[in-house]
């Protein structure tokens, strides 16, 4: 007589009723704030510059060495450069224009200010290339403007270019963008950078300077 086999009982399947316990819905990823709404947090040093202009303005008019009056525009493209007015707003270039008329105490004038992009140039080929361009009429001492910036720490002077004047930078640490500045007796042109380093920022000072700045006919 074979041995009775005992039937295993199968598991009982419970349906999912009312009062099932439903799994919570992951909550989507937090979006990643764009790169224009990190920089706007980041302050700039050359403020501290203008506020020296200020303080010891020694009352130059507007004119350069050879006694012909220049100007400041923003041209829609400078080389691989080409304006971009969102992040213009992102970075909150015309906040800081004000802030430099303000601080500057009539000293700087006719300020201006663009952003520029470079998203297809041989140098940006890891990555968009971005700078914050402020500039304008200075009335008050180019020695003093760019010695309030080389007060910062890690600052450094720097080729101002064929237009003369003086210049210098300052590499972007502690929430301040990289920046470069220059001035003569007549103008002034602020440059700022999430994205260069400060020797890579004076490069491109000395480079677009001639189309930022240029004799009055």
């Amino acid at each position: 007589m074979r041995p009775r086999l005992a039937r295993a009982k199968s598991p009982a399947v419970k349906s999912a009723g009312p009062k099932a316990v439903t799994q919570k819905a992951a909550k989507p990823a937090a979006r990643p704030k764009s790169r224009s709404r990190r920089i706007v947090r980041r302050s700039v040093w050359v403020i501290a510059g203008v506020g020296c202009v200020a303080a010891g303005a020694f009352g130059y008019e507007y004119f350069t060495a050879s006694g012909q009056p220049h100007a400041i525009s923003t041209p829609q493209r400078i080389g691989a450069y080409v304006q971009e007015p969102t992040l213009a707003t992102g970075m909150g270039a015309s906040a800081l224009r004000t802030q430099i008329v303000s601080k500057g105490s009539g000293e700087a004038s006719h300020v201006v200010d663009a952003v520029y992009e470079d998203s297809t140039g041989a140098a940006a080929k890891s990555g968009p290339l971005i700078i914050l361009f402020v500039g304008g009429h200075l009335s008050g001492s180019a020695g003093s403007f760019i010695g309030g910036l080389t007060q910062v720490a890690g600052a450094f002077v720097t080729g101002s270019g064929s237009l003369g004047g003086q210049a210098a930078c300052v590499p972007g640490a502690a929430g301040h963008l990289t920046e470069c500045a220059w001035a003569d007796n007549d103008t002034f042109g602020v440059l700022a950078s999430p994205t260069l380093s400060a020797s890579a920022l004076g490069a491109e000072l000395r480079q677009m300077r001639p189309a930022l700045e240029h004799p009055v006919k």
